[in-house]
């Protein structure tokens, strides 16, 4: 799964790569949180 790595230009840093994907996963637990909280399972 290299495309991922080669798409993203060279300008862009290990450090920038992993804010973003710390962002992506705060948003999915933050979606999951919503979800058990409307359902009351929480």
């Amino acid at each position: 799964y290299c495309l991922t790595a080669e798409r993203i230009p060279k300008g862009i840093d290990n450090t920038q790569v992993k804010i973003m994907a710390l962002r992506e996963r705060m948003k999915v637990l933050y979606n999951l949180l919503l979800i058990k909280v409307k359902t009351g399972s929480l």
